[in-house]
């Protein structure tokens, strides 16, 4: 069983808007998966189950001094409660012909994960010009505490002492962001944006480690750890846009970063990098609708705060996996033309190029456990054609139907990471892994009345084969459905979900590392779900909201 609630009050007047929302999730997910180690003749078999809880408010305040001047502040703070319980089964065939069986149960409770986010704004418009000066200011605070319990046991034709494991986890995460933008109109062909950003970002963990029996080296608890990492980015940008014509626009940027990373984990490090990211694009916009585009950009995508934090996470008594904090970001290149129909079309042909990518790589030792960390061990390039159709058949259907077909190539670089759980040579050997992947999707919504008030929405995901970092996913699809129904002027809504009812969310996956990987996960995303919404009040109140463009905090939620 799970659910969800959800509770908000609008308050709108001339100049003053207030949004008062508070909500609460809980969630159960089942996930039952095979591993199969080819190079070691390893099986493994887990039964996972987890229990997300969460509650949470926010305030969003908006005030219009007058027309021109904008001034808002956010408030939000959530708290959560998830918990997994895993029970690991393994067959091992060590190096030896003699197979052993192992057994392991785990549980990972966290205690409080606190979720704090403070923001602050105004939008000013300057005289008659148009040009518009924003001013943004974030706060982000996150604090994960999870404490886990883990045993095992070995049978080699007769049981051995049971052994287990306690230890806490704690992490700490605190960014604080500043932007300041500025649009101004040169002439009536020409704007100039420009701005500047300065982030800071401080992120602590250490492992406390509760004892636990360990007369054997099957199951070691974690060693105390102390980690502490922070990030200054200090960055600015200058755009130009310019209508050649009515038809004919264009775009140039360029963006340029300075960074300080510094970190105390066995090592202090202290490094400094500066980077230029360009961005082009060109738009041409026909009399009778059509739209046709081309773009060029380079991108940087920084590791996120959980592959950093090297903690160590049991899946089983037998199998780990921690962060590597030394990981250095990555980088793209993105070129793209597209090409928009005002009959329903859009198609989108593109290029990109990765260099130093972050994945995640498995490796074995003699006693069959296994160690699972991050590394910037890739690149890859990746050409692919997605095309997009939407029409509306008839005043009964509507129908969206979208593909994607690219050839993606990777190759890991033949480096040896001085790294105790990556410091193998099966790494300096580079490895290479392409393919076509290939998926569809057909989304339609079904009127079943005149008023359009009862809508039946079916949609079917289809993906062929997949190509994500170093592993192929072969085929799986499912069904979506959703019936829908508004009553009463459209204050009542209520919605009927159920959601790959034919049981085929199963992923089988192969990932090419030092140990070859097969994974087959069935993810029992099968489920049968009623929402219902009732409106009270005024139906014009506004509807407020903000973006406040804070670019670094997706990485503490990612995990």
């Amino acid at each position: 069983w799970s659910g969800r609630t959800d509770a908000s009050v609008n308050y709108a007047s001339e100049q003053f808007d207030v949004a008062f929302d508070v909500n609460g999730n809980w969630l159960t997910k089942t996930e039952d998966k095979t591993t199969t180690l080819v190079a070691i003749d390893r099986i493994t078999d887990s039964h996972k189950e987890t229990e997300d809880k969460d509650l949470g408010a926010s305030l969003m305040l908006r005030y219009l001094h007058h027309k021109k001047l904008e001034i808002g502040a956010f408030a939000s703070y959530q708290h959560l409660w998830p918990k997994s319980d895993l029970i690991s089964e393994i067959i091992a065939q060590q190096y030896t012909d003699n197979a052993y069986y192992l057994s392991s149960e785990s549980e990972l409770n966290y205690s409080g994960n606190h979720v704090l986010n403070l923001s602050t704004y105004f939008d000013w418009i300057l005289g008659k010009s148009g040009s518009k000066l924003s001013f943004s200011y974030n706060f982000y605070q996150k604090r994960d505490d999870n404490t886990s319990n883990v045993s095992s046991s070995v049978n080699r034709g007769y049981e051995l002492p049971l052994r287990f494991s306690h230890f806490t986890n704690e992490s700490s995460y605190r960014i604080h962001s500043a932007r300041l933008d500025l649009s101004t109109p040169l002439s009536a062909a020409t704007t100039f944006n420009s701005g500047v950003s300065y982030t800071n970002i401080k992120n602590e963990a250490n492992t406390i480690a509760e004892g636990g029996s360990i007369d054997v080296s099957y199951l070691v608890p974690p060693d105390p750890t102390n980690y502490s990492h922070e990030e200054n980015i200090l960055a600015g940008y200058l755009s130009f846009q310019h209508s050649f014509s009515k038809q004919l626009k264009a775009m140039a940027a360029l963006r340029y970063e300075h960074t300080g990373d510094s970190q105390d984990y066995l090592i202090e490090t202290d490094t400094q990098y500066d980077h230029f990211y360009p961005t082009l694009s060109l738009n041409y916009h026909s009399d009778h609708g059509e739209q046709i585009g081309a773009a060029w950009a380079m991108s940087v995508a920084r590791p996120n705060f959980y592959d950093l934090n090297p903690l160590t996470v049991y899946e089983s008594a037998y199998d780990t996996s921690q962060g590597y904090p030394f990981l250095t970001p990555s980088y793209e290149n993105r070129v793209e033309v597209r090409f928009n129909s005002h009959h329903g079309f859009y198609v989108n042909l593109y290029y990109s190029h990765g260099k130093d990518q972050i994945d995640w790589i498995t490796v074995c030792n003699l006693l069959n456990n296994t160690s699972t960390s991050p590394a910037n061990i890739y690149k890859s390039d990746k050409t692919g054609l997605y095309i997009n159709y939407n029409h509306r058949f008839s005043q009964w259907m509507n129908i969206i139907a979208d593909g994607e077909l690219f050839y993606y190539d990777a190759e890991t670089y033949p480096v040896d990471y001085d790294y105790w759980i990556l410091n193998y040579s099966g790494y300096r050997d580079s490895k290479r892994l392409n393919g076509w992947g290939k998926r569809f999707a057909v989304n339609s919504d079904l009127f079943l009345n005149r008023q359009h008030s009862l809508i039946l929405n079916t949609r079917y995901d289809q993906w062929l084969d997949d190509y994500m970092g170093m592993t192929k996913i072969d085929a799986y699809g499912y069904f979506t459905f959703a019936l829908r129904y508004s009553l009463m002027n459209d204050r009542l809504k209520l919605s009927l979900t159920a959601v790959d009812p034919f049981c085929q969310h199963i992923k089988d996956k192969t990932m090419k590392y030092y140990s070859y990987q097969k994974v087959h996960t069935n993810l029992h995303s099968h489920y049968i779900g009623l929402t219902a919404t009732y409106s009270l009040g005024g139906k014009k109140v506004r509807q407020i909201n903000h973006e406040f463009k804070d670019s670094e905090q997706h990485r503490a939620e990612q995990q």
